[in-house]
């Protein structure tokens, strides 16, 4: 790889996330264009909620659904590759074998137990960002080991020219998914028209409700 190639990933990637944003595409898609420009790459976008310890959202290119849904429902918490951006700014790339190299996790059960079952997994170049206090978006890309002298500073340096236009666009990934919830809240109101009932976020905060449950709250009928 060379930096005409990188320039090439780096424009396609971009204009792939403008489209996301606009729903003309998808950040399924995002991750299809990055793994494209990094061949036998593996590549994932989280929205990770800090607070309640919940991955909002998550998609993937070259990862088998078994292995995400294995990640979202144990590990996304318990990757200790996350805790590098503790100490780096916001915005900024990790790369693994040079900021947390993986034999220091070989011990751990993140890596035995899901790490080595991935392929192309083991070395990685990821950006993390702040869209919300409490929320952060990732992009790591992952790749086999020997194939991180080749990879890591192309990728350091695609994924952090990419910072602006992901500042500018990574929350419309939570604003549909909002929508999203919204939307599936009022189907649930509609089946349930005749009984009391109230729809509930990750946080346990009310975000829709009937109006027989309107009326039982305001009578203090229900314990909230």
């Amino acid at each position: 790889m060379n930096q005409a190639d990188a320039s090439r990933v780096l424009a396609v990637v971009s204009e792939e996330i403008e489209r996301a944003a606009f729903g003309l595409s998808s950040w399924a898609d995002v991750t299809l264009r990055l793994t494209e420009g990094f061949p036998g790459s593996a590549c994932v976008i989280l929205s990770e909620d800090l607070v309640t310890k919940t991955l909002r959202h998550s998609e993937a290119a070259n990862i088998e659904k078994e292995h995400m849904d294995t990640y979202a429902q144990h590990f996304a918490f318990r990757n200790p590759w996350v805790k590098v951006w503790d100490f780096l700014p916001d915005g900024a790339c990790a790369v693994s074998e040079r900021d947390f190299p993986v034999k220091l996790i070989e011990n751990t059960e993140y890596y035995n137990d899901f790490v080595r079952r991935v392929p192309n997994f083991e070395a990685s170049t990821g950006i993390s960002l702040s869209t919300e206090p409490c929320t952060t978006f990732r992009i790591p890309l992952h790749y086999s080991k020997e194939f991180a002298e080749r990879y890591d500073p192309w990728a350091e340096w695609t994924l952090s020219r990419l910072k602006g236009v992901l500042r500018r666009t990574a929350n419309g990934i939570i604003t549909r998914e909002d929508q999203n919830n919204l939307q599936i809240a009022g189907a649930a109101l509609a089946n349930r028209a005749s009984d009391l009932a109230i729809v509930v976020n990750s946080e346990m905060k009310i975000i829709e409700a009937n109006k027989a449950a309107v009326s039982a709250l305001v009578r203090s009928e229900v314990m909230w």
